[in-house]
């Protein structure tokens, strides 16, 4: 034990008592001469023709900075011929406004002149018997209904609730028709603060003063069939589900050509259609009271939410960076000495010879002579 500690101790001093510094030598051969400036060659087709060229390293890049906001337009209705009723963008945009997104309705589901009073449960309270109650006291207030418990059963075999009645049946709706026709105006404003440079989606490309379809302005069944690739045609397909859709402005612009060149393109996806999800589509619910608050009105609006973000970089010829770039890349010249070593030492006839020349162990200065610094081996 005593002599493998000593041994270690030994190998650990022999391991920092010694330093090995760079020893040129010279080799005249065509054949790795060659071998060598072919890799540089393809290094410097790397770095140059890659990394400088094709990836812009001599750019400084910045990333954007945007908001998007919309104006929805367009006439639906709801009912028949009896019982018709007109609705506009101011009925069917909910909120009004909303900071990098909207919601449209596409459905509607209303339980008019709801009142505090005692009704029978729905599906989702406790089920009984006129017989047997027990289940309607178990729980006073139930999570899965929308009530309190009376403790007595209903008619319909479900507890009876005192709460707004009568309850809310959201299997019945009506589709709002030619929502799939409205136009959605999106102006979207971004700036690339490092090169001072504000860009937007809303110039006026024909000269008439008019939005431009398929650049600022899309109707909801455009933005279905982009978002689905086609697999959605019309909004009535989601109309009593609802949808989510995210909506990209991407701005990747290079500001060494000309600026009108910078410009977004348009990614749509729809986010909520995940395979196995439980809950998908897009609904909520809302009430408006009269002014006694005795009476209200419950409304489930289902419709699509559309989400907008801004994303992409500029970039500009900045020297720092193409000094970055090519400081870096040059680095890779170490590339082709390794793979030339490597051709010398393991794979040349003369490889004996060269790692003779090229390494070169001295124990003591004072006893040994360095081997000189320069040596030609000819091939």
């Amino acid at each position: 034990k005593d002599r493998s500690i000593s041994t270690m101790c030994q190998q650990l001093s022999d391991a920092l008592c010694q330093y090995q510094s760079i020893r040129f030598i010279t080799v005249r051969n065509k054949k790795v001469a060659t071998i060598y400036y072919i890799c540089i060659l393809f290094v410097l087709a790397y770095v140059v023709g890659y990394t400088i060229i094709a990836d812009k390293g001599y750019q400084a890049t910045d990333e954007v900075a945007g908001t998007t906001t919309t104006k929805v337009k367009g006439s639906g209705s709801i009912g028949n011929a009896s019982t018709l009723m007109a609705l506009d963008s101011m009925d069917l945009v909910i909120p009004a406004t909303e900071v990098g997104a909207l919601f449209l309705t596409t459905a509607i589901t209303s339980t008019p002149n709801q009142a505090q009073s005692v009704c029978d449960g729905n599906d989702d309270a406790a089920v009984c018997t006129s017989g047997d109650s027990t289940n309607c006291t178990a729980e006073y207030f139930s999570s899965k209904s929308l009530g309190l418990y009376t403790g007595d059963c209903g008619s319909n075999g479900r507890c009876e609730l005192f709460t707004w009645c009568p309850l809310e049946d959201d299997s019945i709706y009506e589709i709002v028709q030619n929502v799939g026709n409205f136009t959605i105006f999106v102006e979207v404003d971004v700036s690339f603060d490092q090169f001072n440079v504000q860009r937007t989606n809303t110039y006026d490309v024909l000269g008439n003063g008019r939005p431009l379809d398929g650049y600022n302005l899309f109707t909801l069944n455009e933005m279905l069939q982009m978002a689905t690739g086609g697999a959605i045609a019309d909004y009535t397909e989601v109309a009593s589900t609802g949808a989510i859709l995210l909506v990209s402005s991407v701005w990747n612009c290079d500001l060494d050509k000309n600026i009108d060149q910078c410009n977004p393109e348009y990614g749509i996806e729809r986010i909520d259609g995940v395979e196995g999800t439980i809950s998908s589509g897009f609904n909520f619910r809302s009430v408006t009271y009269d002014v006694t608050k005795t009476h209200r009105l419950l409304e489930k609006y289902h419709g699509v939410r559309i989400i907008f973000i801004c994303e992409g970089v500029a970039g500009k010829f900045d020297l720092a960076a193409l000094s970055v770039t090519l400081g870096a890349g040059l680095a890779y010249l170490g590339i082709a000495k390794l793979i030339t070593d490597y051709i010398l030492e393991y794979l040349m006839p003369q490889k004996d010879t060269y790692a003779e020349y090229k390494y070169h162990h001295i124990e003591d200065d004072d006893d040994e002579q360095a081997m000189p610094l320069q040596t030609n081996l000819r091939g």
